[in-house]
Formats: C-alpha cells, sequence, structure tokens
C-alpha cells in the first residue's frame, strides 16, 4: 500500500508547481504519474523541461520512457547531446525510440551519423541494449525509428545507406520505410522514387507509387516531364493531378493509350475545350464514354442530338455498369419523351447489376420524366431492396419540390398501405451460388477458353474489354449514323452484362421477405421531418407493430417530431403509457416526447432512476447545476457527463469545486480530467487539493486526472 503524502497547504498555487514534487518522490507509480502530468500542462519556462530531463535518468524505466515521450513537444536544439546519450547508454526500447523521435523532430544534423550507424547495424560496444538474447528484435524496431527520422531531417546523405540496409539479404523487409523516408525528402526523394518504379520488381514498384502520391505536389511538379512519360499508369495519373489546368501537357494525355488517363484528362479539360468532350463519346473505351456523358454540356448540337440519343438507349441495354449508369442518369435530360420505357425495364430487371438498376430509379426521379410519381411507386413493390430506397428518395426529392401526392404515398409507405396486399409480404428469390464441386482452376481455365461470335461471322475470345467494345457503334455519332440496335430483354436475360450462358447452382433463402414492413421503416427515416401531419398519423399506426424493430423506429421517429415541435397531443398520450415498456430504446423516446410537451417533476423524478443510462443522462441535464451535482459520480459515464455539462453553467464557483471533491473520492478519472479541462477554477482547486496532505490513491488519481486533461 502507498503511504499517504503529507504536503502543506497553500492558498494559491498553480498546476506545475503543484506537480513538479511528485516527479522525485519516492514512489515509482506517483512518479510516472506526475511526468505525465506535467508534460502535459500548456505552461512555459516553469521548470518542465528540466524536470523532463532529470527524469530521463531515473531508475525506473518506465519514469525514463515516460519522460522521453514527453520531452518531445518541450526538448530545445540544446538538449539534442542528453537525448544521443540516452540513446546510446539507455537499454530500454521504448526510451531509445522516443529519443529518435525526438531528435528528428529537432532536426538534429549531429546525430544523422548516429542514426545512420544504428540503421545498419547494433553498433554493440558502444550502444546498450536491454536484453541481449533479444536484441535483436528491439534493433528491428530501431532501425525502422532511425529510417523514419532520417526522412524527417531531410538527411540525403543517408540514402545509399537506406538501400542498403534495404538490401540486405538477412534484414527485414524495409521497403515501405524507406520509400516513406524518401516521400518525406520531398523534391531530394522523388527521383530515387521514380528511379525505384521504373526498376524494382512489382511489390517496389507498387509500394514506391504509393509512397510518391504523399510526396507535396510542388516538389512533384519539378519532375513532371518524367512522370507523365512514366510506364506506370497511375504515376501517370499523379503527375496529372499536379499539373495546373494551362498545361499544355494535359492535352497529350487526352491521347494517352489508358482509357483512366485519358478519362482524368478530360474531366480536367471539359470545361474549357467542350469539343473534346464530344470527341471522347466516340473512344473506343466505355470509360472514356462515360465520363463525356457525365462533362457534356447539354443542349448538344442539333446534328448530334438524334445520333446521341440512339446511341444512349443503346448503351443503356448492352454497355457496362459505368456507361449504361452514365447514360441513363443523361437520357431524362436529353430525352424525355423516349426515356421512360428502357428506364423502367432497366429498373425492374433483376438480371441487370444492382447499382445500375438503382442509376435507373434515380434517373426516373428526374423532373423531367413524365409520370414519374407513378413510376417511382410502381417501383415500391420490387424484390430489391436498393432498388425500393432509392424509388423513396425520389418520392422524398419531389416532396420537397412541394409535390403533396409524393407525400401522400410516403405516408401511405409508412402506414404500411401503399402496397396491394399480395406484395406486403414476398417470397425471396434463389440466390447464385458457385459450383463447389469443380476445382478453382477448372473454373479460370473454362472462363479464359470461352469465346464469342461477332457479327461478322469472326471468332474471337470473350473478354470483357471485348464486350466493352462490341456494345453500340459510338462512331456513328460522328457520322450521324444510326447506333446498333439495342439488345432485346431476352437476350440481355440470356447473358447479362457478359455472363456466359453457363447455368449456374442457385440456392433459394430462408423465410419471405416483409417488404412493406421495411418500406415503412425506411420511408420513416427518409420522410418522418417533412412538415405534413399525414406523416405523424402514419407514424402513431406503428406504435403498436408487432414487428421490434418497426416499432422501436416509429417511437424515434416520433420523438424527432415532438422535438421540432411537430407531434400533437396524441404523441403524449401515446407516451405516457410506454413509460412502462421494458424496452429502454422506447422508453427514451417516450421521456423525448414528454419533455418537448413540458415533462412533470414526477416524470422527471422517475426518469432520475431509471436503470437506462440515456434516459437518467436526459434527466440530468434538465437539472439546475446544484441538483445535477448529485449525479455527476453516478456509474454510467453518460450520466455523468450530462450532470458535468450542468455543474459547468453554474455561476459560482462551489459547485464546481464540489464536482472536483466528489469525483476524486470516486475515482472516477475521466470525468475528473474532462472538468480540469474545461474550467480554471476546478483545475486551480485540483492543484491546491493536490499540495495538502491526503492518501497516495486520491493523489494519484489527480495526477492522472491532469494527464489525460491534455485532450481537453
Amino acid at each position: 500500500m502507498i503511504a499517504d503524502i503529507p504536503h502543506p497547504a497553500t492558498q494559491k498555487i498553480d498546476a506545475v508547481s503543484a506537480i513538479l514534487p511528485f516527479c522525485s518522490h519516492d514512489n515509482d507509480v506517483l512518479r510516472c504519474a506526475a511526468i505525465r502530468a506535467l508534460a502535459a500542462q500548456d505552461a512555459q519556462g516553469t521548470g518542465i523541461r528540466e524536470a523532463l530531463l532529470k527524469a530521463i535518468l531515473d531508475e525506473d524505466p518506465d519514469v525514463r520512457s515516460d519522460a522521453m515521450e514527453a520531452l518531445a513537444a518541450h526538448a530545445l536544439p540544446g538538449d539534442a547531446p542528453d537525448l544521443r546519450a540516452s540513446l546510446e547508454g539507455d537499454p530500454v526500447r521504448e526510451v531509445k525510440l522516443a529519443a529518435i523521435h525526438t531528435l528528428a523532430n529537432l532536426k538534429d544534423d549531429t546525430s544523422a551519423r548516429l542514426l545512420r550507424d544504428l540503421m545498419q547495424s547494433r553498433c554493440e560496444g558502444r550502444v546498450h541494449w536491454e536484453d541481449q538474447l533479444g536484441d535483436w528484435e528491439d534493433w528491428l524496431d530501431i532501425q525502422t525509428a532511425c529510417i523514419q527520422a532520417l526522412g524527417k531531417m531531410g538527411a540525403t546523405e543517408a540514402i545509399d545507406d537506406m538501400f542498403a540496409a534495404m538490401a540486405d539479404e538477412f534484414g527485414q523487409n524495409l521497403d515501405t520505410q524507406v520509400f516513406a523516408a524518401l516521400a518525406d525528402m520531398g523534391s531530394d526523394g522523388v527521383p530515387w522514387l521514380l528511379a525505384q518504379i521504373e526498376v524494382g520488381d512489382a511489390l517496389s514498384r507498387k509500394r514506391a507509387a504509393q509512397a510518391l502520391v504523399r510526396v507535396a505536389p510542388d516538389a512533384i511538379l519539378e519532375y513532371a516531364d518524367v512522370i507523365v512519360s512514366s510506364a506506370d499508369t497511375q504515376i501517370r495519373l499523379l503527375g496529372m493531378s499536379v499539373l495546373p489546368d494551362t498545361d499544355t501537357r494535359l492535352s497529350a494525355l487526352f491521347q494517352d493509350t489508358d482509357p483512366a488517363i485519358r478519362s482524368a484528362a478530360l474531366m480536367r479539360l471539359a470545361g474549357d475545350h467542350p469539343s473534346l468532350v464530344h470527341q471522347a463519346l466516340a473512344d473506343n473505351s466505355p470509360q472514356v464514354q462515360a465520363t463525356a456523358l457525365a462533362c457534356l454540356d447539354l443542349p448538344v448540337p442539333a446534328n448530334l442530338h438524334a445520333p446521341l440519343v440512339d446511341n444512349a438507349l443503346a448503351w443503356l441495354q448492352s454497355a457496362n455498369t459505368d456507361l449504361a449508369g452514365a447514360a441513363a442518369a443523361l437520357l431524362p435530360m436529353l430525352a424525355p419523351d423516349r426515356c421512360e420505357t428502357p428506364l423502367i425495364e432497366l429498373a425492374a430487371n433483376p438480371h441487370r447489376p444492382l447499382d445500375l438498376r438503382v442509376a435507373a430509379v434515380r434517373a426516373l426521379a428526374h423532373r423531367h420524366v413524365p409520370n414519374r410519381l407513378t413510376h417511382l411507386t410502381a417501383l415500391l413493390s420490387s424484390a430489391a431492396q436498393q432498388v425500393r430506397v432509392a424509388a423513396l428518395h425520389g418520392l422524398r426529392s419531389m416532396a420537397d419540390d412541394g409535390d403533396g401526392e409524393a407525400i401522400g404515398i410516403l405516408a401511405q409507405a409508412i402506414a404500411g398501405s401503399v402496397l396491394p396486399p399480395r406484395d406486403r409480404l414476398q417470397k425471396r428469390p434463389p440466390e447464385e451460388a458457385a459450383d463447389l464441386t469443380a476445382p478453382r482452376d477448372e473454373e479460370d481455365r473454362a472462363r479464359a477458353n470461352r469465346v464469342r461470335i461477332t457479327a461478322d461471322g469472326d471468332i474471337v475470345p470473350d473478354t470483357a474489354e471485348a464486350a466493352d467494345t462490341a456494345s453500340s457503334t459510338v462512331a456513328s455519332i460522328q457520322s450521324e449514323l444510326s447506333a446498333d440496335p439495342p439488345v432485346s430483354p431476352a437476350q440481355d436475360k440470356a447473358a447479362p452484362d457478359g455472363q456466359s450462358g453457363k447455368k449456374r447452382k442457385r440456392r433459394a433463402v430462408e423465410g419471405p421477405e416483409t417488404v412493406a414492413d421495411d418500406l415503412s421503416r425506411v420511408a420513416m427515416t427518409i420522410a418522418a421531418d417533412l412538415p405534413d401531419a399525414r406523416l405523424e398519423t402514419a407514424i402513431l399506426s406503428r406504435l403498436d407493430d408487432t414487428d421490434n424493430g418497426l416499432r422501436t423506429t416509429a417511437w424515434e421517429q416520433l420523438a424527432r417530431l415532438a422535438e421540432d415541435g411537430r407531434a400533437g397531443p396524441q404523441a403524449r398520450t401515446a407516451a405516457l403509457s410506454a413509460l412502462e415498456e421494458t424496452d429502454p430504446v422506447i422508453r427514451f423516446a417516450a421521456f423525448r416526447i414528454l419533455c418537448a410537451h413540458g415533462a412533470t417533476a414526477d416524470i422527471q423524478a422517475r426518469a432520475l432512476v431509471d436503470e437506462d443510462a440515456l434516459i437518467r443522462a436526459a434527466a440530468v441535464a434538465m437539472l439546475p447545476p446544484g441538483a445535477a451535482l448529485d449525479h455527476v459520480t453516478d456509474q454510467a459515464s453518460a450520466v455523468r457527463e450530462s450532470a458535468l455539462g450542468n455543474v459547468l453553467k453554474a455561476p459560482d464557483g462551489p459547485t464546481v469545486i464540489a464536482a472536483v471533491d466528489r469525483l476524486l473520492q470516486s475515482d472516477h478519472i475521466a470525468t475528473l480530467s474532462e472538468l480540469l479541462s474545461r474550467s480554471p477554477i476546478a483545475g486551480e482547486h485540483a492543484a491546491r487539493v493536490l499540495t495538502s496532505a491526503m492518501p497516495a490513491r486520491n493523489a494519484l488519481v489527480l495526477l492522472e486526472a491532469f494527464a489525460r486533461a491534455q485532450a481537453g
């Protein structure tokens, strides 16, 4: 047991003065806590640095480690010799690592030689290690720290040593650490990273490229010519990102062989060069075409409009997801009179990718689409939840525009009456499953050997790239020829999105899906805040639902309405009964509703003793500071935080001081540290208490609270 610590009481004392005596206490636990508390103080010129420098020579390794870590924020350049002495002479790994970190922060050039030596070997005879049997592993951590430090210091003279350490066949893999250090060196490290990307193996090239991305754009721009001509796509993309918009090299990159480069260049150039967007529509890459559609300014020239519409409709049917999705987004603005049927078919087609179907639903919600309310309402019965959610969001968008019918549909969805009875409970469709009896390599070989027959009768490999280029003829946009005929729904069903016609095993998912309940739950979260009484009525109808998830959602949304001042007397009546609920989520929602309507004293008193912490916290938040003080030591952190918030509103110091004393006795260090962070009065009182005679346990609580108060 730690003995009590007598200290003479003083009338007024600052935190640093109160903490400093503990840095030389004979108990190592208190010394450690004092060092951490001292490091957390923001004071300057008050002896903190001197105490930390003394503590790095402490007999206890934990004290030395804490002190060395704390010096990172307090050390001065003149302290470098002491730090190097600890790095060499202190056997503890944590001390060495903290010393290296601090020397790097100081950018002490004199230490670079020592760090270079430690990067290459253990320097036995010069550097002491804690465990002679395990010092190899300790050195590996030190080696990594030295590489990082040299990078931060910009020690270009150490680059050759870094590559030598990286090439050591008996050492650890240091690629990532060395490349990160080169990136920290800025423009001095860029040529080394570029060289590694050109000559390294695949993994090294990848890691060097990842490090290059971290370099500041100004440092990269110096080597832009080399970067934009790199054989690596990611590096060329990086080079493009640092080029100014007026740089002529962007136009050259628009002709790049890689579609990702062309697409990125188009996005940069489109605003000032709309003709390039029209040119990109004829690109042989769906990725570039999709980018062109996204960048297209409307209206398009008259000679381009008809072929573009034809191609967009064909892309919608047969292109990959990116291009078809871009076409879906554009069609309502480009051809509102022709987009309805293809978008509806796409949204309802279970054989097309789900994100593409969602894109079609979003397109149907566009204000230019005729009958969009009818279409979105019909899609609420879809078997795919994502499609239903997209349709609900579309209806919400219409409601935001003042469409009363859309609000009515949302209210019906919440009430569970928007779908006909036959669609409210749907059987789940079977899911595709792989043939687990076939070896994986056989499946891969079969995929690689697939072929297809082109329109010209040629037999070609059936690859994703070939499928992309075989979609609608984009060149017709320039020549004003008709687009290829769209793929029929039957063909699409037979081989959706480039998949082979091979039948796959399917397995059913157990149980039906309650579509109506799912719609209600989602509709409440999407639309409950709309200012329409029909929505509150619909939510009230779900308060007693047998589905507990739907029921709790209804209560939570009703509480939101009440707090926004939009819930009527029926909500309060229901909430009074719900205080008896066993579900704490519902009780909490009910209490929020009652508070919004003006909770009575007996309801507040009942909430203060509720077994749920959130309910107690909400009740405590309503108390005056003096009454909240009684809850500052509650076992639940949420309640303590709520009480603390009210205590800090007290106009006088005694309430805050009383909170410090109570928290000290209850050992709630986290809450006490929060109080010290937010109140100067609390900090002054805690410092004064720390100088008085008290049990060592209380001193430890105060020191730990001061240490953690830094975050506040």
